[in-house]
């Protein structure tokens, strides 16, 4: 498809979601330095009261009702780092630093709040074989119903409710805490593709190198997560469908637009002095929603500057967008045609940065570096 430069009012969007790729890279904490009210407690809020309701959904669970018997509480920690962690007393804190990776939607909240519900569930020997059990009746279920359509999950360090006792407080440890949660999640009705959206916005926000941060020094890398759910899928799916067989009817509804940007091509335009992206990706669930690919310029830390007013962003920085329509699942490609001469800088070798945007929704960013042939 071709390449669409948008005007200012267009632009502004990506300014802000420019604004936000830059937080996110801030967003990076050791788990030792975010110690359970080291930050100010945020109280009376909607945010709370969201909280409050998707623990009490996920607690009122066949599955939250064997979980252990202790004072459950979710606490709204204001601080800009994004983590949320627990304690066997049942206390779950999120930071106000998840609240740009969870936005108001219920189902991403119970994501976050289940995965830390699971490691109650783990910290809590005693409950273990009840929950065993539960995981047991809700597989056997499951596969009877789904009869012939059922392909049997092949789920990382479970068996299904058997093992749990074996379990070693590192990595293993959050995927049993992310599979426990994915349960809670369907049972309760909430799809746990919001899972699947969770891993990716986090992959994005924080960043997926090989060596993670310190604060998730124990916990496997977000694109692994994410494989491990998609693993469960099939068996978490089939619980959620038994409960809630209408998915807009569910407490979650339906899912929020996600989706990926794939390997992009770059190559120069003949001897002009352009290069031209061919940038392919993925959307789900955007239907009603324009997608946007848009490319940004970065040296230095800072962002390359437009030389014509239509190429600017609200902050004066160069940006390319291309449009295309929504869709409930498509894999598609842009064009986009980038002159050197449009873009502030004497420099040709800069930082590219992608965005993938599903109406108020940054689904995917990418960045490499590229060189701009010089031209004559």
């Amino acid at each position: 498809m071709g390449m669409s430069h948008g005007r200012n009012k267009k632009n502004f969007a990506v300014h802000l979601c420019i604004t936000s790729f830059f937080f996110f890279l801030s967003l990076m904490v050791s788990a030792a330095g975010l110690e359970a009210r080291r930050y100010p407690i945020i109280h009376g809020t909607s945010d709370n009261q969201l909280a409050a309701q998707v623990l009490d959904q996920l607690l009122a669970t066949p599955l939250g009702k064997v979980a252990p018997k202790v004072h459950y509480q979710v606490f709204l920690m204001n601080t800009i780092y994004a983590n949320a962690l627990s304690n066997p007393a049942g206390e779950i804190y999120v930071t106000s630093g998840m609240f740009r990776v969870l936005f108001d939607q219920k189902g991403m909240w119970a994501a976050v709040i289940g995965h830390e519900l699971g490691h109650v569930i783990l910290d809590h020997p005693h409950c273990w074989p009840a929950v065993e059990a539960e995981l047991q009746k809700e597989y056997d279920r499951s596969r009877q119903e789904e009869g012939s359509r059922w392909k049997d999950p092949d789920l990382p360090e479970m068996n299904l409710g058997k093992g749990i006792s074996k379990i070693t407080f590192d990595r293993q440890g959050e995927n049993q805490a992310d599979f426990l949660g994915l349960m809670l999640m369907a049972e309760a009705g909430y799809q746990p593709g919001f899972a699947l959206v969770l891993d990716q916005r986090m992959s994005f926000g924080l960043g997926d190198p090989p060596q993670l941060i310190a604060a998730f020094s124990h916990h496997p890398r977000w694109a692994t997560r994410e494989e491990n759910t998609r693993k469960a899928f099939n068996l978490v799916m089939a619980v959620f469908s038994h409960y809630w067989p209408e998915e807009e009817k569910s407490p979650g509804g339906h899912l929020p637009p996600y989706g990926t940007l794939g390997r992009k091509v770059v190559e120069p335009d003949g001897a002009s002095g352009a290069l031209v992206f061919r940038v392919p990706f993925h959307v789900q669930h955007s239907e009603g929603m324009p997608v946007r690919v848009a490319i940004v310029f970065v040296k230095d830390g800072k962002r390359v500057g437009a030389t014509d007013a239509k190429d600017r962003a609200s902050d004066g920085s160069y940006v390319a967008n291309s449009f295309v329509p929504g869709a409930r699942d498509e894999s598609s490609r842009v064009t986009l045609r980038v002159p050197a001469n449009a873009l502030a800088t004497s420099s040709h070798k800069l930082e590219a940065i992608f965005f993938l945007i599903s109406g108020k929704y940054t689904l995917d960013i990418s960045k490499m570096e590229v060189e701009f042939p010089k031209s004559g």
